[in-house]
């Protein structure tokens, strides 16, 4: 009795091969191909047709040159960069501001019980 060995990668391979849709419903494939009609892919077509057509080759070659040209990689900001930390302050960079709108525990609502961070009942949420 000789056995064939198998890498794990062929086996899960074969499983893939199962068909997974049991119900009567369509396919991806089948809701697709109804959706995109023969109409539909005449139409759309006839929209990139009208677009070339409308577009002079110079301009989108004349785009496409000063695009490869610009080579400047440096971002158009400079924000002078945090340490990393964590406390009980809000730190935001020097000559920067930030409002904080909701903290963690802030009740939304005004009968809402208090904050408890290791128990939180349905009530609570």
């Amino acid at each position: 009795m000789q056995h064939t060995f198998k890498p794990t990668s062929a086996i899960a391979e074969e499983s893939e091969n199962a068909d997974s849709n049991s119900s009567a419903n369509h396919t991806i494939g089948d809701v697709i191909l109804k959706r995109l009609s023969r109409r539909d892919l005449m139409s759309g077509a006839l929209a990139v047709s009208a677009v070339a057509m409308t577009t002079s080759p110079a301009a989108l070659f004349a785009a496409g040159s000063d695009a490869s040209r610009s080579t400047n990689t440096t971002p158009s900001f400079n924000m002078p960069e945090l340490s990393a930390g964590a406390d009980e302050r809000h730190h935001v960079a020097e000559g920067y501001d930030a409002d904080i709108l909701i903290r963690w525990g802030d009740p939304v609502l005004p009968d809402a019980p208090p904050f408890a961070p290791g128990r939180a009942d349905p009530e609570a949420q």
